[in-house]
C-alpha cells in the first residue's frame, strides 16, 4: 500500500469516527434533556452537548473541504 493510500484510509477512518461521535451525542443530548430530573443538569449538560457535536460536524467539514 502506498503513503497517499495510506493517509487516504486513515483520513477516512478519522472523518468516520467523528461522524459517529457528532451522532452519539445528539442522542446523548436528547436522552440526558429527558431523563435527569435535576433542573441545572437538564438545562446545561444538552446545550453543552450540543455544543460539542456542532463543534465535531464543523471540524468533520472542514476536513471535507480541505482534504
Amino acid at each position: 500500500m502506498s503513503i497517499i493510500q495510506e493517509n487516504e484510509s486513515r483520513k477516512n477512518l478519522f472523518l468516520i469516527f467523528i461522524f459517529h461521535v457528532n451522532r452519539h451525542l445528539a442522542w446523548f443530548a436528547v436522552v440526558y434533556s429527558i431523563g435527569f430530573n435535576s433542573p441545572f443538569l437538564s438545562s446545561v449538560l444538552p446545550h453543552f452537548l450540543s455544543i460539542v457535536s456542532l463543534l465535531s460536524s464543523l471540524i468533520y467539514y472542514i476536513l471535507l473541504m480541505y482534504f
